[in-house]
């Protein structure tokens, strides 16, 4: 820390915190693990950027509002496309053509997304009351996006033969 002498109108020398230096703040590592109070922004161990708990609760509260919106938004969808079904089914009139399978299909992908938001939304929750990130609940979310994509890659490679 860097510390710097200024005089003020006949009142004695005192100390002022020179505003260049970053603060020393609670900083975490979330490829190694490594979790202390300094004022670096890399990593003393592997140099990977460090994250003080402020930002990861920002990024928190950034996963809890997409994991909520995620989660309403196509919940809502669900719950308009299936009204529109069953109205179809009751009256009569036929505006959905698809068969049981495509229902399946289309709720599927439904409720994937909206797991999606849950598991943002209980990442997200983490973050705010710990202050860190969560590697399994990272994991899940990159392991949920990943099936996510190959599997919609391999329903439209099965769809179109």
């Amino acid at each position: 820390m860097i510390f710097t002498i200024v005089i003020v109108r006949g009142l004695d020398y005192f100390l002022v915190v020179n505003s260049a230096v970053p603060e020393i703040k609670r900083r975490n590592c979330f490829k190694c693990g490594y979790e202390g109070d300094i004022a670096e922004t890399r990593c003393p161990k592997c140099g990977k950027p460090l994250k003080t708990v402020k930002q990861i609760r920002i990024l928190g509260g950034i996963l809890v509002f997409l994991g909520a919106f995620l989660i309403l938004f196509v919940g809502a969808i669900s719950v308009f496309v299936w009204s529109l079904v069953n109205k179809a089914s009751t009256d009569g009139h036929k505006s959905f053509t698809g068969t049981r399978s495509d229902l399946v299909l289309i709720f599927g992908a439904f409720a994937f997304i909206i797991l999606f938001g849950v598991v943002g939304l209980i990442a997200g929750l983490w973050q705010l009351i710990f202050g860190r990130r969560n590697k399994i609940l990272v994991w899940v979310i990159l392991g949920l996006g990943f099936i996510f994509v190959i599997g919609g890659i391999l329903i439209s490679v099965f769809l179109n033969r």
